[in-house]
């Protein structure tokens, strides 16, 4: 996809357009927009889409809620560039998601301890 296909897909994904006013979708826009045009290179990335045989399911949060700060753009080791979600990126690279113990200890809260 090319930076331009990739704003517009974004922007009919994004959650505020099923609650906000048009002056709000307006705004928004513009921001998605300005953020996206910093963040994405003029050249071909590669999309979730690109990857479904790897059979994750994308995390709708980076896809709706703000793509334009939660989506990650990789460049991957054929070269290419990629705009993916947490849970493709995750995939792509190989990393395992954290487990509830290592959430809570990076975010310095106590750690739960198992009932039974």
């Amino acid at each position: 996809m090319t930076k331009q296909e990739i704003i517009k897909l974004t922007l009919q994904q994004v959650e505020y357009r099923r609650y906000s006013t048009p002056e709000g979708i307006e705004a928004n826009d513009e921001m998605v927009i300005a953020e996206l045009n910093k963040r994405l290179p003029e050249v071909e990335i590669k999309t979730c889409e690109d990857f479904k045989y790897l059979n994750v399911e994308c995390c709708d949060t980076c896809h709706t809620l703000y793509p334009h700060y939660e989506m990650h753009l990789e460049s991957l080791p054929d070269t290419s560039m990629a705009w993916i979600c947490c849970k493709v990126r995750s995939a792509v690279l190989g990393l395992k998601e954290p487990s509830e113990e290592e959430i809570q200890r990076f975010l310095g809260g106590k750690i739960r301890e198992s009932e039974g």
